[in-house]
């Protein structure tokens, strides 16, 4: 159930911001809007930095169809297109740090 799973999550979020730990946020977050809800919640002394797993569409579609056959799980084709189209690229005024990784590397754009 995906509102109990987000309601764990925030309350999580929160519980360690009290604590003033170190968090990491492991969540697809596609929109600004979305990333907001929890980077807002953060002091600022906190570091804000996303990770961008890069990846080819050729190559999300391999990964698709192995965890397929896998897993038997496959995702939709038109969910991957949809995801696409929502897309917004984290920015510079959201984070501290923007990191992108492409094959297990990280790469420099900026």
């Amino acid at each position: 159930d995906a509102s109990k799973v987000n309601a764990e999550l925030k309350k999580r979020w929160e519980s360690h911001l009290q604590k003033r730990e170190d968090v990491v946020l492991d969540m697809t977050n596609l929109v600004k809007s979305h990333r907001n809800e929890y980077l807002q919640r953060l002091p600022t002394t906190y570091k804000r930095k996303a990770i961008i797993f890069l990846c080819g569409w050729k190559e999300l579609m391999k990964r698709n169809e192995y965890r397929s056959k896998t897993e038997g799980k496959r995702i939709p084709d038109h969910v991957y297109y949809d995801m696409a189209a929502k897309f917004t690229m984290p920015s510079f005024v959201e984070f501290d740090e923007i990191e992108f990784r492409l094959d297990g590397k990280t790469i420099q754009i900026f």
